[in-house]
């Protein structure tokens, strides 16, 4: 009985997966200010949504990270203003109740502190400063950043578990060979190294601290990964050609899945759950695309005539940064998985 009870929930399970139709919803204004709004990260805190940005009186004036609560689709009360400083606050990143970001001790400035801020008690903490900092992220336990000068970049390791304790973060890459753009997952820090005149992804495990490279391929570079379960994505450029695609490569079975590759620019793919989202110029401007792994199906998420870029996607929820106002505003739009016409809420298959 318990045989036949299980093969019928795993037929039903592919049955639901092989039908559901993936939509996008209708696209809503995130910030609308007169002031720059960048670099658009998502999270969830365990109340809301929630989308973390760097704001800018104007496209030359230094930076203050706030917050705005997203809840069924649709803004949730006013922004949040995390920081109020004369540093250049940048570079965020959020997972449920941290925000982390870069403070730069000027405009200009590459001297900076890692600071940390708790969402439930709006209260800040330094945990680290250096001469050349770069960007920093956070996801569970973990907080990693670059510093260092740009061909000499380490990558630093630090835990919230130490926060109150005398340990210091860690190095685990760098500064040789040079280390790029670092991201983390719930398995896998990743970044991209530069060995050999060429660009690699690397990855380390967070279980065993084993660190390996994702990609090694001759007169190709890779870079700009991000990564969700097994997988990690990242575009790809070849030496002969100026175009760049997006590939996937799973880091268990190494199976590689090409995901964009028609001659455009196609850059800054993000990864959750069953969906890729890259920005791509094959339009002439910067439009949003997506990839669906449960199906291979690709989809166009923005038409706008001006460019959106800058994307992250968590969960269902998509957001990037928009200047068809004359200056950099965020815009969202949800994934929307439905039945037969029938609408599934927070599906993520």
């Amino acid at each position: 009985m318990k045989t036949t009870l299980l093969s019928i929930l795993l037929l039903c399970s592919v049955l639901l997966q092989a039908q559901t139709i993936l939509s996008f919803g209708e696209e809503f204004q995130v910030t609308s200010t007169p002031a720059y709004e960048t670099t658009p990260t998502l999270g969830n805190d365990g109340i809301s949504d929630l989308v973390v940005f760097t704001a800018r009186p104007d496209a030359s004036s230094a930076g203050d990270i706030w917050y705005q609560r997203i809840v069924g689709g649709a803004l949730s009360g006013s922004p949040v203003r995390v920081t109020s400083s004369d540093t250049d606050d940048q570079l965020n990143d959020v997972w449920g109740d941290y925000i982390v970001y870069n403070a730069y001790t000027s405009l200009g400035s590459i001297s900076a502190d890692i600071m940390l801020y708790k969402i439930s008690t709006a209260t800040l903490q330094l945990l680290s400063s250096a001469y050349d900092m770069q960007e920093c992220k956070i996801h569970k336990n973990y907080i990693v950043w670059r510093e260092g000068r740009y061909y000499s970049a380490r990558i630093m390791l630090y835990l919230l578990d130490w926060i109150g304790t005398d340990l210091d973060p860690v190095e685990i890459a760098g500064p040789v060979p040079p280390t790029f753009q670092v991201e983390i997952g719930d398995r896998f820090i990743v970044w991209t190294e530069h060995e050999d005149g060429q660009y690699d992804v690397v990855v380390r495990d967070l279980e065993d601290a084993t660190i390996f490279h994702l990609t090694d391929t001759p007169l190709v570079d890779e870079s700009n990964p991000s990564t969700y379960g097994p997988w990690v994505v990242c575009s790809a450029q070849t030496h002969e050609t100026e175009s760049t695609s997006i590939i996937a490569k799973n880091a268990d079975t190494w199976e590689t899945r090409v995901i964009a590759d028609d001659g455009a620019y196609n850059l800054n793919p993000s990864i959750s759950g069953d969906l890729i989202v890259w920005d791509s110029y094959i339009n002439g401007n910067m439009d949003l695309f997506a990839y669906r792994f449960s199906t291979g199906e690709t989809y166009q998420i923005t038409t706008q005539e001006d460019h959106q870029y800058s994307n992250d996607i968590f969960g269902n929820l998509i957001v990037y940064a928009d200047n068809r106002n004359g200056n950099s505003d965020l815009y969202a739009k949800e994934a929307k998985y439905s039945i037969a016409g029938i609408y599934i809420p927070d599906a993520n298959f």
